[in-house]
């Protein structure tokens, strides 16, 4: 991304895609306009944990699941707490964070789990991509079992 921001900057290039905190970086240190925002008009599923399933049972996946989840609710709990970090891990001042926090905040599931019309969808738009005739099955790609267990075992609603 400061690759990106810096090409529009020195007019190598007129438009880029930005994340935050470069979007925001954008706006209010080089005063460009922002024409949308993908947050607000598109689904996407930004991370998550692939395996195999040969290794689906293995300890670590699930240590892994605990982990991202003690996270997510560390960051849907504590805006201040998560906005510091986002400051020292990304090298930008304290309200370019919070506000970095504040719009991707609603990317983030508070259980680690995208509800069944965010998995359709985004399978609707990946077959569309692809040419392929109707979406795959959300049951076929998706396994939120371990996932589902791991909340209950740390009481998330």
């Amino acid at each position: 991304m400061p690759t990106q921001l810096q090409a529009l900057v020195n007019g190598s290039i007129q438009v880029a895609i930005l994340s935050p905190p470069m979007v925001i970086v954008a706006r209010d240190k080089y005063k460009m306009t922002i024409l949308a925002s993908a947050m607000e008009e598109f689904s996407s599923l930004q991370n998550g944990l692939g395996v195999l399933e040969i290794n689906v049972k293995d300890p670590v996946v699930k240590r892994m699941l605990r982990a991202r989840a003690k996270a997510n609710r560390y960051f849907h709990q504590h805006e201040k707490g998560t906005a510091e970090v986002l400051a020292k891990y990304l090298n930008i001042d304290l309200n370019t964070a919070l506000e970095t926090y504040r719009i991707s905040k609603g990317a983030f599931t508070t259980d680690g789990i995208p509800s069944d019309s965010e998995l359709s969808e985004y399978l609707k738009d990946d077959a569309q991509i692809l040419g392929l005739p109707a979406p795959v099955p959300v049951g076929r790609v998706f396994d939120f079992t371990m996932q589902r267990e791991v909340n209950r075992e740390l009481g998330a609603k």
